[in-house]
C-alpha cells in the first residue's frame, strides 16, 4: 500500500496519511502497520519504517518502574536488618 509519511527531527515519524500532501515522502509499505507507530518512537529511513527503542517513551518509563521497585526492595530489606 502506498502511504505518506510526514518526519519531524532525526526523521522521527509524525504522522502517516494515504493521500500525496507537501512534505510527506511517498512509501511503500505492508499492513498492518506497526503499533504506536506515531507514538514517537519510529524513524523513516531508506524508505523502511524502524523502530527506535530509545525514543520509546513509554519503554524507559517502564524501565524506570522496574528500578524504582528494586530500589523500594533494596529499602525495605535494609529497614528490615538488625541495627546494631
Amino acid at each position: 500500500m502506498t502511504v505518506y509519511i510526514q518526519t519531524g527531527e532525526n526523521n522521527r515519524i509524525t504522522d502517516i496519511i494515504t493521500y500525496p500532501h507537501e512534505g510527506y515522502v511517498e512509501v511503500e509499505v505492508t499492513l498492518p502497520l506497526p503499533t504506536g507507530v506515531l507514538g514517537g518512537a519510529y524513524e523513516l529511513r531508506g524508505g523502511m519504517i524502524i523502530y527506535r527503542p530509545e525514543w520509546d517513551e513509554n519503554e524507559k518509563i517502564a524501565k524506570l518502574e522496574a528500578e524504582i521497585e528494586e530500589l523500594r526492595n533494596i529499602v525495605a530489606e535494609l529497614q528490615s536488618e538488625p541495627k546494631l
